[in-house]
């Protein structure tokens, strides 16, 4: 059993121990309120109020000549742990279970003892002013689990136990408990969506065998390196993240001034025109025809991806809407695209013309985009983007 099921176990039916077995079903140990309190760290939900509010007041008390059996069988009837001792009014001593057990132990005869002779004194007391927290601290270094509460006149007005503490701050805590596993559902849930997200981007830059490709921040710095452009490169996919752009350059005996204008044509072009002022239906259905027409020109579709992305960033379009967009440009782009990858291979292979898969898949593709456009146009419709 988890540790908080045990609480929450203790809790739901009002009781203060659990009995733990094992596998074979025998005793292994039990478990008190006095552990959770040990382990939970309640007294940190203690709110700051008197111990008045949360004490059993007018409890059941015995004078000093009566017995031990008649505590016990008061203690039974009343399903409480300890009983109060009291003299004219004021505590004076207490009974509780485990001074019970000790005693019964011993093999005396219950009946005959009075409590004046084997109660606990003198009394741990607190006044009615008392905060809970100080009550708390006090039980734990003095290591009791029962406080006489006393009135100015020093008059007995109710018992603190320790499971009176217990039971005014679970609801405190319970509630904390449920915020805190709230809490870490949603941080889980992003963890599982950020990782999945990474792993379809890892499925496709690895897919594009027949492209290089290279992923930097703007500060130039490599995050991701596929298995094509650590060829062309010549370098080692793990050496080469984190690496800068130039420094990746002169590993592999490259011209800088060659990185220098390939990225100022990449930034003229990123803050440059746009056709559209924003991104919904219409504009991401341009979009997936621009780039299936761009791969029937021999483009690979993740080139065009990669630079649309850039280039549309301006707009803040729907990151779901753009996305889907250019998956579906890629792959539809692809069966498109006489120079991907699988169609060189064919090529070389069988000696066909490139441009003849482009014509036996003309049919597969515009089924495939009148496809897609509708979709992408219900989409947008369900986002509220015109």
């Amino acid at each position: 059993m988890a540790f908080l099921e045990g609480y929450y176990r203790m809790t739901e039916h009002r009781i203060r121990h659990l009995i733990l077995v094992d596998e074979a079903g025998d005793l292994a140990g039990i478990v008190t309120e006095t552990d959770f309190m040990r382990h939970l760290k309640l007294d940190a939900f203690l709110e700051p109020q008197r111990v008045e509010a949360l004490m059993t007041p007018q409890p059941i008390t015995l004078g000093p000549q009566a017995t031990v059996a008649e505590a016990l069988t008061l203690m039974h009837q009343h399903r409480i742990s300890s009983i109060v001792v009291t003299g004219a009014g004021c505590p004076i001593g207490i009974l509780s279970e485990r001074d019970a057990v000790r005693l019964a132990r011993q093999g005396l005869a219950l009946n005959q003892i009075p409590l004046g002779g084997v109660m606990s004194r003198p009394v741990r007391i607190v006044s009615t002013e008392t905060l809970a927290h100080e009550a708390n601290v006090r039980m734990k270094e003095e290591r009791i689990r029962h406080l006489a509460v006393v009135d100015s006149a020093g008059q007995l007005a109710g018992i603190l136990t320790e499971h009176d503490m217990v039971k005014g701050l679970q609801g405190r805590y319970t509630e904390f408990l449920r915020r805190v596993i709230e809490h870490q559902g949603r941080e889980l849930s992003e963890a599982r969506q950020v990782l999945s997200e990474t792993l379809v981007l890892e499925h496709i830059l690895r897919g594009a065998l027949d492209v290089a490709l290279v992923a930097a921040d703007r500060d130039r710095r490599v995050h991701y390196i596929n298995p094509a452009a650590a060829a062309l490169f010549g370098v080692e996919r793990g050496a080469a993240r984190g690496q800068s752009l130039e420094a990746l350059h002169h590993l592999a005996g490259l011209d800088e001034a060659q990185l220098a204008t390939g990225l100022a044509a990449v930034t003229g072009s990123a803050a440059g025109w746009l056709p559209f002022t924003h991104f919904g239906a219409a504009q991401s259905s341009l979009l997936l025809l621009a780039m299936v027409g761009i791969a029937a020109l021999g483009v690979h579709p993740v080139i065009t991806l990669a630079t649309a992305g850039v280039w549309l960033a301006p707009l803040h379009p729907d990151p779901n809407l753009l996305a889907i967009t250019l998956l579906m440009g890629w792959a539809i782009g692809v069966p498109a695209n006489p120079l991907s990858g699988l169609h060189l291979i064919l090529q070389g292979r069988y000696g066909i013309d490139g441009y003849a898969f482009l014509r036996w898949n003309t049919g597969y593709v515009l089924r495939c985009l009148g496809a897609a456009i509708l979709l992408l146009h219900l989409y947008a419709a369900l986002l509220g983007v015109a």
